[in-house]
């Protein structure tokens, strides 16, 4: 038996439940696995968001020049290009997840996300280097797409899993936490750079800096990551599943397709909501000239926060009433205020930095708990490659061609197919989330 298990009162109440669980790891420990878990996936969402930040400045440098617009949709398209190699970088790291460990999976992506933002921020000028330039950009984003579709459910397991049975949607919102701090701290970046460096510098070199720092967080986030332990939850499937019974694909496509629709249709809203809301209205008004770059920068600042704040609230909440409840009435709530926020965003571009709070602590009510919702969908010999596959599918469908299409659509004259086209899908999110199979207060194992 576990070591951390011996000194359990075997009379106490529930012991048989927690020691299946683990319940039991003194604080500390789970604080640690909470904090290793996070602080990777805040370095690549760093990286990850600061592209989508600094597109505009990329869009003018490393493309031809001649079309500000035509420039802007080029750099948003290798964006969704990263979205789509997303799915095989969470076969790939999933399978490794399942089979090897979730604490070498974990090393492994942080390492790949930071190689690639370490090539951004070298990036030559297609004055200097032709069509090398965006080349460039294109495999360091593929890089990037492979290592965040291995990290997702690879950390978010790992986060889940060393979690007490009755804390884990608050516990599980951490990891999506950090997505919103990581991306918190790009625009923080941006924001202060803008402000300290003039226009001419802030596109020469100033938008560089955010790279290079993401490449060293990248490095400090991997020495964490290999002083971490193993989840226990996964030592104990490793003892009682053979190694090529876990990672299975065709076993999760076989025996879990409910859990695989599942996180398939709830992550449509999770994603795409917050990529529109942090990335594409953002630079749709900063590129049509409505806003300024530091006002932008401002807007996603005050929206990431909001955004952040309200994800343990949505945890908490889903550890008392449910998961289903409180993931989808908040879809359904944003679904409906979507196209009232967006033309008043719109209309009123100096409100952006408020409308912001609303709409991202909307997003954060409706994302708090997904990390316990997916990770209870699958056993754990398959909770990696089962949750991974399906979710970063539905991100490369929906979330990352959500600011490509926003913008063609909007240069069609036809925006207001992208917004009903939005509400449409966040009300499948929301009905995906009442058909959750909810293990609140069960062992995950």
């Amino acid at each position: 038996m576990d070591s951390s298990l011996k000194s359990i009162d075997p009379d106490a109440p529930g012991h048989g439940v927690r020691e299946q669980q683990g319940d039991t790891s003194p604080p500390s420990s789970v604080n640690r696995a909470v904090i290793a878990g996070a602080i990777g996936n805040f370095v690549e969402c760093f990286d990850w968001f600061a592209y989508a930040l600094f597109a505009s400045y990329l869009s003018r440098l490393v493309f031809p020049s001649g079309d500000p617009l035509g420039a802007l949709l080029s750099t948003f398209a290798v964006f969704a290009i990263g979205f789509f190699v997303r799915p095989l970088g969470s076969f790939i790291f999933g399978i490794y997840a399942d089979r090897y460990g979730r604490k070498n999976a974990l090393a492994a992506t942080i390492f790949l996300m930071a190689t690639g933002s370490l090539m951004i921020a070298i990036v030559p000028s297609f004055q200097q280097a032709g069509w090398l330039a965006p080349a460039m950009l294109l495999l360091a984003r593929l890089m990037q797409g492979l290592a965040m579709g291995g990290e997702t459910s690879s950390g978010g397991s790992y986060i889940v899993e060393s979690a007490p049975l009755h804390r884990r949607g608050f516990s599980g919102s951490f990891f999506y936490i950090s997505v919103g701090l990581g991306t918190l701290c790009a625009s923080l970046t941006g924001t202060f750079l803008t402000y300290l460096l003039p226009k001419d510098q802030m596109e020469s070199y100033g938008w560089r800096l955010v790279f290079v720092l993401g490449a060293l967080l990248g490095i400090f986030g991997l020495y964490l990551r290999r002083s971490i332990g193993e989840s226990e939850v996964f030592k104990r499937a490793a003892r009682t599943t053979s190694k090529k019974d876990r990672g299975s694909l065709r076993a999760v496509m076989l025996n879990h397709w409910p859990g695989v629709l599942r996180v398939f249709f709830l992550a449509i809203g999770t994603t795409m909501a917050f990529y529109i809301w942090a990335a594409y209205i953002p630079n749709l008004l900063r590129a049509s000239g409505r806003v300024s770059a530091s006002t932008s920068f401002l807007a996603s600042t005050f929206g990431l926060i909001a955004y952040s704040a309200s994800m343990p609230i949505s945890g908490a909440l889903a550890d008392r009433v449910g998961r289903r409840l409180v993931l989808g009435s908040s879809w359904l709530l944003f679904a409906a205020l979507f196209i009232p926020m967006i033309h008043y965003a719109l209309g009123n571009p100096e409100s952006l930095p408020w409308i912001m709070v609303v709409a991202m602590s909307l997003i954060g009510l409706g994302s708090g708990a997904v990390a316990a919702s997916f990770a209870e969908q699958f056993p754990t010999s398959v909770r990696a490659i089962g949750w991974g596959v399906p979710y970063n599918v539905s991100i490369a469908v929906f979330g990352g061609t959500a600011p490509y299409l926003g913008s063609w659509l909007a240069s069609k004259g036809m925006p207001d197919l992208f917004n009903w086209y939005v509400v449409a899908l966040c009300v499948i999110s929301g009905l995906a989330a009442f058909g959750l199979r909810d293990l609140r207060g069960r062992p995950l194992d």
